[in-house]
């Protein structure tokens, strides 16, 4: 929703011709769909969203692990299956996968994958029951989608085109996944015991683990620098994109 608002409030003061805005969004499925977005005053990430950004820049996020879970046992996990994070990364493009087949149907029959419950799907190993979620998709999907056999044909198919997964996951997904890991709810996967848990607190976090000299190697970083010479302004643009969410949502 913050995405439309965005690019609505952008348009709008196009039309006006006022200058000095620009609007910053997430990319979401948009490059893997080759949807480039041209609207003026408008710059995508560069990747899915900026969670993404963040964590293809490779970030250390043992302060985030100091922080919110069992340290000890996230070692442990490293030591035995390789780093933590990644096999976190691998449940959420099994996820995404799901989601992009599911929009890059035709309307009529699109799948819904709004509000998808996933947690109960995924286990502390980092196996997920796809077929148990593709099936609660399909159900919920108004007869859009008939069968899950044709759901999983779609899903294979996109598997096979080898996406870059930081274009495939989506940083909520991966946030989710990891409150579920480090929380002390009943669906926890045993990583922490952390209480009142959110993915937003996650999220910060991620933000503190970025640096600005990865934030420089961007191609969002040179289109805003190529924004400010053409529009002869500075904006505090680091600041804003490390800002809460609801703080970024417009840059004036």
């Amino acid at each position: 929703n913050n995405k439309k608002k965005v690019l609505e409030f952008i348009k709008k003061q196009n039309e006006r011709r006022k200058k000095c805005y620009l609007g910053i969004i997430d990319a979401d499925f948009d490059h893997i769909l080759q949807k480039e977005e041209t609207t003026e005053n408008i710059i995508t990430t560069d990747y899915h969203d900026m969670e993404m950004v963040i964590l293809n820049s490779q970030p250390d996020i043992s302060s985030l692990y100091a922080e919110i879970a069992d340290t000890r046992l996230i070692k442990e996990f490293e030591n035995n299956s390789g780093q933590f994070i990644e096999s976190v990364m691998n449940v959420a493009y099994e996820i995404g996968i799901l989601r992009l087949a599911c929009i890059k149907r035709p309307e009529r029959s699109r799948p819904s994958t709004k509000d998808l419950k996933f947690q109960s799907s995924i286990r502390k190993d980092f196996s997920i029951n796809m077929h148990e979620l593709v099936t609660r998709v399909v159900k919920g999907s108004d007869g859009k989608c008939q069968f899950e056999q044709d759901l999983e044909e779609w899903m294979n198919f996109e598997k096979q085109q080898n996406h870059d997964k930081y274009q495939v996951c989506c940083g909520h997904d991966v946030t989710a996944i990891l409150v579920q890991c480090f929380s002390d709810d009943e669906d926890s996967l045993g990583y922490g015991c952390t209480p009142l848990l959110n993915s937003s607190r996650i999220e910060s976090l991620l933000r503190v683990a970025y640096r600005s000299d990865s934030f420089q190697q961007t191609k969002m970083y040179t289109k805003i620098l190529e924004w400010q010479k053409k529009n002869k302004r500075t904006v505090p643009i680091e600041e804003a994109l490390l800002a809460e969410p609801d703080e970024r949502d417009i840059i004036e």
